[in-house]
């Protein structure tokens, strides 16, 4: 419930930053609770906005390592996928997974909008919320969750799949 341009939040970054800790941050304007949610029946939540990337652009500038994790899911607009794509190519900082794209074609869709960008293949990282999603969706198995990362990314599974700390 802190927004990234708070005191708190600011704070913690700049520690992150001095001691060159990665910082994975949840860059997507749902999850629990959906991005529908609302108290008040207006179907906004007041934190949808929190896991915006442009909150963290003054601290990319400086060299903080970050995962935008999920690279900006729910957001129909794609406006946050396309905010974290272009930091990829501007910083060589930043990084983002895929964790939470569970079909095919969520994944195929993301393909067709960034595989042009070689930062995108280099800088993207599988993750894995296979064990939250299957919560959401029952229709994959984690057999066929693996298989279209696999398929869908022969050249860069190793580096997607293989842990390096966003190096």
């Amino acid at each position: 419930g802190y927004h990234p341009k708070s005191k708190p939040v600011q704070d913690i970054l700049q520690i992150c930053l001095e001691r060159d800790i990665p910082v994975i941050t949840h860059a997507g304007m749902g999850g629990f609770p959906p991005k529908d949610f609302s108290f008040d029946d207006s179907g906004s939540w007041k934190y949808n906005d929190y896991g915006n990337p442009e909150h963290f652009e003054e601290f990319l500038k400086k060299g903080l390592r970050i995962n935008f994790a999920h690279l900006g899911s729910t957001d129909p607009s794609f406006k946050w996928a396309k905010t974290i794509v272009v930091y990829m190519e501007r910083y060589k900082n930043v990084y983002s997974d895929l964790s939470c794209y569970t079909s095919r074609e969520e994944l195929q869709k993301m393909i067709d909008l960034f595989g042009d960008h070689s930062t995108f293949k280099e800088r993207i990282m599988y993750g894995s919320d296979f064990d939250v999603m299957y919560f959401t969706d029952k229709s994959v198995s984690l057999e066929q969750y693996c298989r279209n990362f696999s398929e869908l990314f022969p050249k860069e599974i190793d580096n997607i799949s293989i842990p390096h700390v966003f190096n």
